[in-house]
Parts: C-alpha cells; sequence; structure tokens
C-alpha cells in the first residue's frame, strides 16, 4: 500500500516534467510544419515562374553552322587584309605612344637642364 502511494506521488510530481516536455515539442513541431509548408510554398511558386519563363522563349529559326567545305567561308582573303590593318593600326598607335612619351621625357629634361643652368 505504501508503495503504491509512492508510486502514485512519483508520478503525479511527474507529471508537470512530462506536460513541460510536450508543449515544447508540440510549439517545435507546429514551427518546423510552418516552415516547411513556407518553403513548399515557395518552391511551387519558383516553379510556375520557371514555367512562365519558359514560355516566354520561342525558337525563331533553326539553327545553323557553317559548312567548312563552303568556299566562302572562312574567307581567307578578307581575314588577312582584316589582320593586315588591324596590326598596323595597333602598331601606328604603339609607335605614337612611344613618341608622345619621348617627347615629354626629352621636354622635361631640357626643364631640367634649363633649371640647373640658371641656378
Amino acid at each position: 500500500s505504501k508503495t503504491a502511494v509512492r508510486q502514485i506521488d512519483r508520478t503525479i510530481s511527474e507529471l508537470p516534467e512530462r506536460e513541460l516536455r510536450f508543449i515544447r515539442l508540440a510549439r517545435s513541431s507546429a514551427v518546423l510544419n510552418e516552415g516547411y509548408m513556407l518553403l513548399l510554398k515557395q518552391l511551387r511558386q519558383t516553379e510556375l515562374q520557371d514555367a512562365l519563363r519558359l514560355d516566354a522563349v520561342r525558337i525563331v529559326d533553326a539553327p545553323s553552322v557553317a559548312d567548312p567545305d563552303d568556299p566562302h567561308f572562312p574567307r581567307l582573303l578578307v581575314n588577312l587584309v582584316l589582320g593586315l590593318v588591324l596590326a598596323l593600326a595597333g602598331g601606328g598607335a604603339v609607335a605614337a605612344a612611344q613618341s608622345a612619351r619621348l617627347i615629354a621625357t626629352d621636354a622635361s629634361r631640357e626643364e631640367l637642364v634649363q633649371e640647373s643652368r640658371g641656378a
């Protein structure tokens, strides 16, 4: 009889602890469920946007690749002339930059010589 009373007292003392643990678990479950539902909703919205985006794209013409056996591809003479013109233009730009730098350097040297003679 005393053991039964002790058993009942122990069970009664454990009830608030179990109840708090149950409440915490239930709250955690509800929060996780809400997060899952939110993620699921976002996934559906993203899938819908992707589907709408794909419908906005349409093929106008079928793609084509130049035939290597075509005598007009690649145009060797045009490529050579274009390369020569670009090389000459690039070389001219480099030469002009070097010339401008040399002129500026000579001018600064001339100023230094003038200053040293004047001092």
